[in-house]
């Protein structure tokens, strides 16, 4: 389904709201891309949308369990480690070896780690697909590990950990999760803190990768493969490594009952302010629903009620937006918006007074047509290469959903009611029930409790 938010190619920590995520799932019917299932001799099945237009091909791959799974005193494990697959060095190459082999074919790939998943792409010609299979293969099953590149590695991500320090909206993102799911390790740093990432060491990331197995596995692809061809590949990436080992079981996240404020003082002019509740999955009957009221409230860009509202109307800040977030073990929206700290109290007024009247009056069926219109007519070009479709792919399997779902997520789309939305308006979507954190020196806001990060980027410190 659409995950119409918050894109973590490295987790949380380059969260950015943004408006559909998985474009193709509102494709006029007759345009969704045929997708074929297949199982590799040795029993992996795939899916693939064979296309031989151009002779290129991607496959994408990820295991299930992401930077939620790293231990609290090692976090940002996940993520170094799927630096040292992509970039460590496999088998007989060293890693400029192998990047520069990869370069001469023409091949590109990745790894990522983010939350829910360990994610990799292989985009490759087709007449390269032997050197393709065989790079991705050993970055698997036999990467080289060398201590030179994890301590490079480590110190590229420790680098990247203080830069986040002067970033206010990575601040006020960690300090939020910090806070609604206190308990659960969602609220973990994908990338790590400095003392987390000095606790690692290369027995670590081993054992992480030994974890990646097949019992793990989702795989998609698009492009120039038929199903055989596409058995085989898969086959030879995958066939070598474990079947399965014991894993980390990890239960839903639990929302707090009771919604707070959350001041985070920080010298400057200006208050970034976050706030968020929670949602059902995206297997709820309500979910269609749910994203056409937040498009209405705050995910349409400038048409949205709380743009025009805070921005247009009363002219206090350049931008303000709403975002689904659906998670393996939680959902939630979350919106944010840049003020003066002069203003601070009155914005965050104004944003509960229209979510309010939204709720009390309710969207008109001119509201709820158009942003059906939007999500179902403006949404295409997401399917406009093999990359797009075969990651599109991946997030369906991820999210443990059927072949066809593109096709039934539209119908339920298109099936959405004006009495449906302001159903999911009142049940789901009350601003009485958000967790508000305020990064800055707010004017006009009643906290019920006051954090600071104390080295930019560790925990946060509340009182």
């Amino acid at each position: 389904m659409p995950k119409h938010v918050i894109l973590y190619r490295t987790g949380f920590s380059t969260l950015l709201i943004v408006l559909g995520i998985l474009l193709s799932l509102s494709l006029p019917a007759r345009a969704l891309p045929a997708i074929q299932e297949v199982t590799s001799p040795g029993g992996i099945h795939a899916w693939l949308v064979e296309d031989h237009r151009l002779p290129l091909f991607t496959l994408a791959f990820g295991f299930q369990g992401g930077v939620e799974r790293d231990p609290a005193d090692k976090q940002g494990l996940a993520v170094l480690t799927a630096s040292l697959l992509a970039e460590g060095g496999a088998g007989p190459w060293d890693a400029l070896t192998f990047q520069r082999r990869l370069a001469n074919h023409g091949i590109s790939f990745s790894v990522d780690a983010g939350r829910d998943a360990v994610r990799g792409v292989v985009r490759s010609p087709r007449d390269q697909r032997g050197v393709a299979v065989t790079m991705a293969r050993l970055a698997l099953t036999a990467p080289r590990l060398d201590p030179r590149d994890f301590e490079r590695l480590r110190d590229r991500q420790k680098a990247a950990v203080r830069t986040l320090a002067g970033d206010t909206d990575w601040q006020a993102r960690a300090v939020l999760l910090e806070t609604v799911f206190p308990n659960h390790p969602y609220h973990q740093r994908s990338l790590g803190t400095e003392k987390t990432l000095n606790n690692l060491t290369l027995d670590d990331v081993r054992g992480l990768a030994r974890g990646l197995t097949r019992a793990r596995l989702v795989v998609t692809a698009a492009g120039a493969l038929t199903p055989q061809e596409l058995g085989k590949v898969v086959d030879q990436i995958f066939g070598a490594l474990p079947a399965a080992l014991p894993d980390r079981t990890l239960l839903p996240a639990v929302w707090p009952e009771t919604p707070v404020a959350v001041e985070v003082p920080r010298e400057g002019e200006q208050t970034r302010l976050m706030f968020a509740l929670p949602l059902p999955r995206p297997t709820d009957p309500d979910w269609e629903a749910v994203e056409v009221a937040n498009w209405i409230l705050g995910g349409g860009g400038l048409t949205s009620r709380l743009a025009k509202a805070v921005r247009e109307d009363a002219g206090l800040t350049y931008g303000i937006g709403t975002g689904l977030a659906p998670m393996e073990l939680a959902s939630f929206l979350m919106g944010k918006t840049i003020v003066s700290n002069a203003e601070a109290g009155r914005v965050q007024g104004t944003i509960l007074d229209v979510w309010q009247r939204l709720r009390d009056e309710g969207p008109s069926q001119e509201d709820v047509a158009r942003a059906q219109d939007y999500v179902i007519g403006a949404l295409p070009l997401a399917l406009t290469s093999t990359a797009s479709l075969a990651e599109g792919m991946l997030e369906l399997r991820l999210d443990h959903r059927p072949p066809d779902e593109w096709a039934q997520h539209l119908a339920r789309l298109r099936a959405v009611t004006l009495e449906d939305v302001r159903r999911v308006l009142d049940r789901w979507l009350d601003p009485s029930r958000l967790t508000w954190v305020a990064l800055g020196a707010p004017h006009g806001m009643t906290f019920t409790r006051a954090c600071t990060v104390p080295d930019g980027t560790g925990p946060a410190v509340c009182r």
